[in-house]
């Protein structure tokens, strides 16, 4: 947001963003307006509903229950840039050092490419830093110095353990249909079922069949035709006084 007379403030395009206003900007009333007209959360979809639908603004905002299906480990999952200009960092032998600027902080953030799955199908999505410090409880410098992950292609412990856990979704979908993760909280199963009622179907990822042409699955032949089976019950013969 935005003001021609006072100081420019700058905040992060997500839902999860949260602005308090008093004071009045003479510009005030239009940034309210424009604010206003952005579309509400809606309930909860599946997966191929929000794929399907038509954005009607830049942006579209969708609430989905699903799981972490699995992070793409052939992608970066964190970058560090520079906290005075911005630009992407490569660890040297005496740290993180920007080409153009001495005495930096190098900031690191999450950007992790992953996809979900519900009942339906699958979508690939993207968490940003805001939402996966929100859902890891761990800023993304700590996970990489503290924890020793500084492998960009190798998905931590602490990410993993969170696939194929139940969770809601607050989700964004640009108009390019590439969808951003707000916010990813856990939710009980059991507390799935209450909100949605006992007729809807628990969410489940489907095993996998075993393939009937799998020698261990089919009966053994008898030997001979007609010899009965060795673990099967005699047969209780009729006698006659």
């Amino acid at each position: 947001m935005t003001s021609s007379k006072y100081r420019v403030e700058q905040l992060e395009t997500t839902r999860s963003t949260t602005l308090h206003v008093n004071p009045t900007f003479p510009d005030l009333k239009e940034k309210v307006a424009i604010l206003t007209a952005l579309p509400l959360l809606q309930t909860n979809v599946t997966i191929p509903q929000m794929l399907t639908s038509n954005p009607v603004n830049k942006y579209s905002n969708f609430k989905c229950i699903a799981r972490i299906k699995d992070f793409e480990a052939y992608r970066t999952w964190y970058t560090v840039k520079c906290s005075k200009c911005g630009r992407k960092l490569d660890e040297e032998e005496d740290g993180y050092a920007c080409i153009d600027h001495e005495n930096i902080d190098p900031k690191f953030s999450y950007c992790v490419n992953a996809s979900i799955i519900d009942d339906t199908t699958t979508t690939k999505v993207v968490f940003f830093n805001e939402a996966m410090t929100d859902m890891l409880k761990i800023s993304c410098k700590k996970m990489v110095i503290e924890g020793a992950n500084k492998d960009t292609f190798v998905i931590p412990h602490e990410l993993a353990t969170h696939i194929g856990k139940l969770k809601l979704f607050d989700l964004t979908m640009k108009k390019d249909r590439g969808i951003i993760v707000n916010k990813a909280t856990d939710i009980a199963a059991e507390q799935h079922l209450n909100t949605h009622g006992p007729t809807q179907k628990p969410l489940t990822i489907t095993p996998i069949t075993p393939d009937p042409k799998n020698v261990s699955l089919k009966r053994s032949r008898p030997d001979t035709l007609g010899a009965s089976n060795e673990n099967s019950e005699p047969k209780h013969q009729k006698t006659t006084n």
